[in-house]
């Protein structure tokens, strides 16, 4: 179905997207190229809206003798950043990125496929919230925290962004303890915490990924359509405040 594809282009990757997996042509990987910080912006999102787009153009044109053939979509990166967040010069002001981070959000909460955030470094701030937005997490051990550090830093978690979080987090202590506190979590830390599914080495977690995703991938039946439909529900209170776009932290105090 695919073998190597980049986008937005191959003279300017931002995100590959291949299948790596021998005899597995439905796991697909999206590795982010953004390095060193892998840094949420206007031209990340658009490169990955457009690796959704490709692969829901692929199980939209499926004949339907095929369409149980299953799949899964795994994110990663190389290095010491899976990503660092939002770019704060270049898109927490700019309104093009505050509409489209919540919209690209939303989707991957409700894509057709399974997915796995296989978090080889740190995942800061926004990057957090972007493995949140995935249905499992797979973290490497030896190096690399998960982190909201926005509290250290001085910058507000938008209500709609929080919402992502809760899908991963619910218990009230390890939520003030994320982002009240800040605290850098290892992979042994957050899988005890309950938002990370797996910690392993990190020279396993692309393997470890893969065998996770080889084992979810027959539940994306029919092209993924009740998959999707499930996520929708189970992500609910998330999806609904990403698409009311609520992205002033507060706003609502002046009616107290």
């Amino acid at each position: 179905m695919t073998t190597e594809l980049y986008f937005p282009n191959l003279q300017n990757p931002l995100v590959k997207l291949h299948t790596p997996f021998p005899g597995k042509p439905t796991i697909f990987v999206a590795e982010l190229l953004g390095l060193p910080g892998n840094w949420l912006t206007i031209a990340l999102l658009d490169a990955y809206t457009a690796v959704l787009d490709h692969i829901d153009n692929i199980y939209n044109n499926l004949e339907d003798s095929r369409k149980n053939i299953g799949g899964c979509l795994i994110t990663t990166s190389t290095g010491k950043i899976f990503s660092n967040g939002v770019h704060l010069e270049e898109s927490i002001d700019n309104p093009v990125f505050l509409k489209m981070l919540p919209l690209f959000l939303a989707r991957l909460l409700h894509f057709r496929l399974p997915t796995i955030a296989a978090v080889n470094g740190h995942a800061f701030a926004g990057g957090f919230v972007l493995a949140c937005a995935h249905d499992y997490i797979v973290m490497g051990n030896e190096k690399g925290y998960m982190c909201m550090n926005d509290v250290l830093i001085e910058v507000t978690v938008h209500s709609c962004l929080l919402e992502v979080i809760r899908t991963k987090i619910s218990s009230p202590l390890v939520l003030n303890k994320t982002i009240l506190e800040g605290h850098r979590y290892t992979a042994d830390q957050a899988v005890k915490a309950g938002f990370v599914s797996k910690s392993v080495p990190n020279g396993k977690v692309m393997e470890t990924a893969g065998e996770l995703a080889d084992s979810l991938s027959h539940l994306a039946l029919n092209k993924g359509y009740v998959f999707g439909l499930l996520k929708a529900e189970k992500n609910k209170n998330a999806i609904k405040a990403l698409m009311e776009n609520d992205l002033v932290a507060g706003s609502y105090l002046s009616k107290i």
